[in-house]
């Protein structure tokens, strides 16, 4: 199989000019010398050897082709698999922070619905004590009210009785 770069091809397509398209084709051997005279090959024949050429060059530049494909394909996977292993290790570390702050912020609304649970607990309680207050200003009150009216009525009693115990009398007019 001939394979290799264009300058083969351009000695090939001399090489038949050379020693004639006919010869190459059939396999035959050159004249011996003087013993008759070369043919010229004729532009079917150069064109014919100048196709075998083309296509024994396509195929070695698609094996060339193929080769580097297979090149390219591995630097392809290893830059893929590189890649892929970055992305992984990203993806890792956020699900991993996420899961951080998931906690921290589960933490916090823990630590947040215990703190409001204790100042509605602390509310409630002081709107018992304010409602127990409320009653107990009321009764004292009621008491103030209570102990006025009985000073009151023991002042009447004391100055209704002074006026009937002589006694009392002198003191009374010492006490102006």
């Amino acid at each position: 199989q001939v394979s290799g770069p264009p300058h083969f091809i351009a000695a090939l397509v001399l090489e038949v000019s050379t020693h004639g398209a006919l010869e190459m084709a059939t396999g035959a051997s050159a004249a011996p010398c003087g013993a008759a005279p070369r043919r010229t090959p004729s532009v079917g024949q150069l064109l014919a050897v100048l196709a075998v050429a083309t296509s024994l060059d396509t195929a070695a530049a698609s094996g060339v082709a193929m080769r580097a494909a297979a090149v390219d394909t591995k630097a392809v996977l290893e830059t893929s698999k590189n890649a892929t292993t970055k992305l992984r290790h990203s993806v890792t570390q956020m699900m991993t922070r996420s899961t951080e702050e998931m906690k921290s912020l589960k933490s916090l609304l823990t630590t947040n619905a215990k703190g409001t649970r204790a100042l509605n607990d602390m509310l409630l309680e002081m709107s018992r004590l304010t409602t127990r207050m409320g009653r107990f200003t009321g009764s004292m009150e009621r008491c103030k009210q209570q102990i006025a009216e009985l000073q009151a009525r023991d002042a009447e009693v004391q100055s209704s009785q002074e006026g009937y115990d002589p006694l009392l009398g002198t003191t009374a007019l010492l006490q102006l």
